[in-house]
């Protein structure tokens, strides 16, 4: 037996002006559901992840997990993908995440950042006239790729820009990855830039001096230059925390003869010592001194190309770069910064976490936050962002804006609706013993309903010009809501067309292969299916083209439905 439902007077339900905006702008269809959600930096050698709360404008770390990946450096660049996708959803379902959804981040390998300077020209010219100044920068052909631009600057007849871009197939493949696994990704970003604009917003970088970003990573370093928190100079460099393990295992002369160091060997005295002092070393194999031998013209090489970029901004920028922050995997090197800021003679420091970012204190340990925040800073990012800026997550997976006004539409409609009858429950609710009171009541619920009836009617008649095919009736709605059920995830519709007056359906879109069967199987799979709908009378296949613009099985294909009509 049920327990009686407690009832809860509806005086005593108040809510913040910052909750009813919240859920308001969910109902309508603008804003997204309260409720906690992921952020996922893919890099090349390892995954960062957080998952936070944004309530009342503040976001609440509720964790954050990072783990090292090793995929072979010999493997081709689409096998190198598949590799980090399974390695992304095992880590995934490894975390203690409550979220699906995911906003994904990568770095320049994956999403390219450039900054280019055009002629002044009209904005529709501008798209066109960016994909030619980065050709020649990009390891793909800019045409086919995702592409997206902001303008920076317009100093005389010249505009300054920053560019991302990226394979639309790539992409592609990670998104369905995503969605075989079970997550739903909200957008996909570039690391650096989500980075900038955090650290803008935390007011590290939001003042009019420039300042230096440089993400020590392990296969190369990329270097940031941000003024009020946007990108005013972007170099990558081919030095990384590889690169000076590699060093460490240089044969070294000693007084005993040759030495050569095992690469696992020389990575736990570079985690270990870093670049180390005099006397620090305690091995009996090396010493403090022949280990800086080895690393010093890697290190000098990394700083003399930073002071050389620095030099060439001020005189190209004439603007002097104020300070140094460092993140990236290599950053806690030891004694790096002290060595970093002696030769460039700046101040060098490992990038700090901006004020104002909450975290739970019962999950979050904040010194082992402040210490792994180098790593972790791309998610965090990520997360800061929420897909605004730039944002190159395949238009397939976007909702429409038709479809988005519809759905505003739709919901404003049950929201009046719904509104006017509260109204005419709360009047009830006080109606009092007079009789003149109770008339008036009944006069203005009586125009209140009316006013309902007519909305109903006219939603109603709105029904009905996408219900009437013709004089039978056919089920449309009904049976658009069946074929919609019935299609997998794995084929994408992209056109529905009705002739005037008929009871036919043409449907045109694209089928991917999954694993072992083929893209023929597929559709015959789903024809099958669309065969023994009760809606569906007769189905055909029109046409059937394979596609060979993706980086997985794919063909293209056209299906003809004769609708069964009411009798």
């Amino acid at each position: 037996m049920k327990p009686p439902a407690t009832k809860i007077p509806l005086e005593k339900i108040k809510l913040s002006k910052k909750e009813t905006l919240s859920l308001l702008s969910y109902a309508l269809g603008v804003g997204e559901k309260p409720g906690p959600f992921a952020a996922l930096s893919v890099g090349n050698r390892s995954l960062k992840l957080v998952e936070v709360m944004v309530e009342e404008g503040k976001r609440e770390l509720l964790g954050h997990w990072f783990k090292e990946i090793f995929i072979r450096e010999d493997l081709a660049e689409d096998l190198r993908q598949k590799e980090l996708q399974k390695s992304a959803i095992a880590f995934l379902k490894g975390c203690p995440i409550s979220s699906r959804k995911i906003h994904l981040g990568f770095g320049a390998e994956v999403m390219p950042v450039k900054k280019v300077t055009v002629p002044e020209m009209p904005k529709e010219e501008l798209p066109q006239a960016l994909r030619w100044a980065v050709r020649a920068q990009l390891p793909f052909d800019v045409e086919r790729a995702l592409f997206e631009f902001d303008i920076l600057s317009t100093v005389g007849r010249k505009q300054e820009a920053v560019v991302v871009s990226a394979r639309e197939g790539l992409l592609t493949e990670w998104v369905f990855t995503m969605q075989e696994a079970g997550y739903h990704v909200a957008s996909i970003t570039s690391n650096p830039l989500s980075l900038l604009a955090w650290m803008k917003e935390g007011n590290i970088l939001s003042g009019p001096d420039p300042i230096a970003l440089l993400d020590i990573g392990t296969l190369r370093t990329s270097l940031y230059i941000s003024i009020h928190g946007k990108p005013s100079f972007i170099r990558e460099l081919d030095i990384g925390g590889e690169a000076i393990t590699q060093a460490l295992t240089r044969p070294l002369a000693t007084e005993r003869g040759e030495l050569k160091l095992g690469y696992e060997e020389a990575e736990q005295l570079k985690r270990s010592y870093g670049f180390p002092l005099e006397g620090q070393i305690s091995d009996e194999k090396v010493n403090a001194s022949q280990i800086v031998s080895l690393m010093r013209p890697l290190l000098e090489r990394l700083a003399s190309e930073i002071r050389r970029s620095f030099d060439y901004y001020q005189e190209e920028f004439e603007g002097r770069v104020q300070k140094v922050y460092l993140l990236g995997g290599s950053s806690h090197l030891k004694h790096l910064t002290d060595f970093l800021s002696e030769k460039l003679v700046l101040s060098v420091e490992i990038l700090p976490l901006p004020p104002g970012f909450l975290w739970q204190t019962q999950k979050i340990n904040e010194a082992d936050l402040r210490e792994r925040l180098p790593l972790l800073a791309p998610a965090l990012g990520l997360a800061f962002q929420e897909g605004r800026g730039f944002n190159l997550l395949p238009s397939r997976f976007r909702l429409k804006k038709s479809q988005k006004v519809e759905r505003i539409a739709m919901r404003i409609s049950t929201i009046v609706i719904v509104f006017m009858l509260f109204i005419v429950f709360s009047y009830r609710l006080k109606e009092v013993g007079s009789l003149e009171r109770q008339r008036s009541l009944s006069q203005s619920s009586w125009k209140a309903i009316q006013e309902i009836e007519t909305m109903k009617q006219a939603l109603k008649e709105r029904r009905g010009v996408v219900a009437k095919i013709k004089e039978g009736h056919p089920y449309l709605l009904e049976t658009l809501s069946e074929i919609s059920s019935l299609l997998p995830p794995h084929a994408v519709l992209d056109k529905i067309s009705q002739p005037r007056g008929t009871a036919e359906l043409h449907f045109s879109g694209t089928i991917f292969g999954l694993h072992e069967k083929s893209t023929e199987v597929l559709l015959g799979e789903l024809i099958s299916s669309f065969e023994k709908s009760p809606f569906v009378k007769e189905v055909k296949l029109v046409s059937f083209q394979r596609d060979e613009t993706y980086d997985r099985p794919a063909s293209n294909f056209e299906i003809f439905f004769r609708l069964k009509v009411h009798q």
